[in-house]
């Protein structure tokens, strides 16, 4: 196990995830296994991985309610359940327990005041270390509260047209950006690796909080192994105004040891262009006690 931001990683329950996931692809051509998927990788790539089965509908061109997402995904959650023996939560006479194989209710509400599930942290990882999911396709940079409030006028089909092409522009925008990017530093922003199979373009500015111009702004961006990724992402470590990097005192030196993070590590090219948006993350990101 791995512990990171007080969240503990299972690897026991990562491994029985993604044998039932390879199980499960195997018989893809079952509609329930094809609508489980699907359903699955939009709640990864939705907001902190939580998400309401409304919603779930919304996105998804033929579901026409969310009903059918309840007994599709549910469904399809029974399967992993069966496979893993992983039922997180005790079951409860909602039709939504099933989910718990893969999701919990934290009770928090979307902003229709639907219940919304949350991935399990070992789903996730699962998804990723098989490939099944693209990190670049998070849409957590969408705001779907400023969408309603954008919207709100709209009758149902009206919305959906209109949060799909949302959808569909932002994931054309971070893969543009994710070009930019591979083109721009050629390999890790840090380290220099150069295999982009395993290279996550990344914001320094956070997009969600980015207008249109710094959104696609190329010294807005890192390229970055997985590893140093995802704490500098969550606020661990950030770089000075000379591109050295800065490590929170919230990282033990086991954290270090085993993240691979270096002292004198830095950026390979910077300059007072990135430095406008690194400013903001050590200003507002990064963590220190």
């Amino acid at each position: 196990m791995y512990e990171l931001e007080g969240q503990n990683i299972n690897e026991t329950m990562v491994s029985k995830y993604m044998y039932a996931f390879k199980e499960l692809k195997k018989n893809e051509e079952n509609t329930y296994i094809q609508n489980g998927f699907e359903c699955l990788k939009e709640h990864y790539a939705s907001d902190r991985y939580k998400i309401s089965m409304q919603r779930l509908a919304m996105i998804i061109d033929h579901f026409d309610h969310f009903q059918t997402v309840n007994l599709q995904y549910g469904t399809f959650a029974r399967e992993i359940k069966d496979l893993t023996g992983i039922e997180k939560g005790k079951p409860d006479s909602g039709g939504n327990h099933r989910m718990k194989a893969i999701a919990f209710d934290d009770g928090e509400r979307d902003y229709e005041n639907y219940p919304q599930w949350t991935l399990l942290p070992e789903v996730v990882v699962a998804l990723e270390r098989l490939g099944y999911v693209n990190k670049e396709n998070s849409l957590e940079e969408i705001t779907f509260k400023d969408f309603i409030e954008k919207n709100q006028d709209l009758d149902y089909v009206q919305f959906k047209e209109k949060y799909v092409e949302l959808l569909q522009k932002t994931r054309t925008g971070q893969a543009d950006f994710r070009k930019k990017q591979l083109n721009y530093w050629k390999g890790c922003s840090v380290t220099g690796y150069k295999n982009d199979k395993f290279l996550i373009a990344s914001h320094i500015k956070p997009y969600r909080i980015c207008n249109d111009k710094e959104s696609i702004a190329i010294n807005n961006g890192l390229l970055l192994i997985p590893n140093i990724d995802i704490i500098f992402d969550k606020g661990y470590i950030s770089f000075n105004s000379k591109g050295e990097i800065l490590i929170s005192e919230y990282l033990s030196s086991n954290d270090l040891e085993n993240l691979k993070i270096k002292n004198d590590m830095r950026l390979r090219k910077y300059n007072n262009y990135f430095d406008e948006f690194m400013k903001y993350h050590r200003e507002n990101i990064f963590k220190n006690k």
